[in-house]
């Protein structure tokens, strides 16, 4: 893995992996073609990217069904 790939930070946007994808590019083997491996590695990287966001968006709409179950609650106590 390249210094480039150990810097890189994972997204935490739909957007943010739309743009890798759309800027990705694969190195080219000697005899045509592209490096195998290295298309596995950027794949590995947007299941990775993708992995991270479901995780995300998870933790926010779980707080979110949180809060309005409390809120429910609350209302309902209050009559």
């Amino acid at each position: 893995m390249s210094g480039k790939d150990e810097a890189r930070m994972t997204a935490t946007t739909l957007k943010e992996i739309s743009d890798h994808i759309n800027h990705m590019t694969f190195r080219r083997k000697l005899f045509g073609g592209v490096d195998e491996r290295d298309v596995w590695r950027q794949i590995q990287m947007l299941d990775d990217d993708y992995r991270n966001l479901f995780k995300i968006m998870s933790q926010y709409y779980q707080g979110k069904m949180k809060s309005m179950k409390q809120e429910a609650n609350a209302a309902i106590s209050e009559k």
